[in-house]
């Protein structure tokens, strides 16, 4: 986790130039992190956009082979893992961001390339991988295992000792009861209670949760 301290005089890029991004852009203006260079995106809209809250963009392209910091800001679990391993296999460097009005214990692991999003909950003891999102208002409850590139949605709640696989999206206003598994690449619905383990690559909705 960068502090504005650690970043003074540092130069950062955001990865993308959507919804995410914006948050991602507010949330580092709220820790006092030093503005963003540019976004970079990587499907030539660069030049068809409008700046990202005054932050212009850039493409990709453009800093091939320069070397700094960079957050991967991508809503899509699977592309925001390939960038962050393509990235640092490049000599970057990812860095997480955490919103001042989260609560995060002071013994959470928190990978690279994650943010902690305003009002959310990060409880003792929990482990978040690489390229989590922990969106507004969610809550991650004690020994929770989060694996890389998640999405935790708005408003979502993960009881204890749950464990996430990589890459699993969990839909907003979800519940995960304690203990439960969620395998890779699964999708649980909005609104969703799931009491028992979700096989990877499927997809659940309900209360209680079932296989759509």
């Amino acid at each position: 986790m960068k502090s504005a301290a650690k970043m003074k005089g540092k130069r950062w890029f955001v990865i993308g130039a959507g919804g995410h991004a914006r948050v991602v852009i507010a949330t580092a203006r709220a820790c006092g992190l030093p503005e963003p260079q540019a976004c970079l995106v990587d499907d030539g809209s660069e030049e068809e956009r409008e700046p990202i809250h005054g932050i212009p963009l850039l493409s990709l392209e453009s800093v091939v082979g320069q070397r700094g910091l960079f957050f991967p800001a991508v809503g899509r679990n699977a592309v925001r893992q390939r960038l962050i391993r393509q990235l640092t296999d490049q000599g970057w460097q990812a860095i997480s961001i955490c919103h001042p009005r989260a609560l995060v214990e002071k013994d959470v692991t928190i990978g690279v390339g994650t943010v902690i999003a305003m009002g959310a909950v990060v409880q003792t003891g929990a482990c978040l991988g690489n390229g989590v999102i922990v969106n507004t208002g969610a809550i991650v409850e004690h020994d929770v295992s989060v694996g890389d590139c998640v999405h935790i949605a708005p408003g979502s709640v993960i009881l204890g000792e749950a464990v996430i696989g990589s890459r699993a999206l969990i839909g907003a206003g979800s519940r995960i009861l304690p203990c439960v598994k969620i395998g890779e690449d699964a999708v649980v619905g909005a609104g969703s209670v799931v009491r028992d383990s979700v096989a990877p690559n499927t997809t659940v909705v309900g209360s209680p949760a079932r296989t759509a």
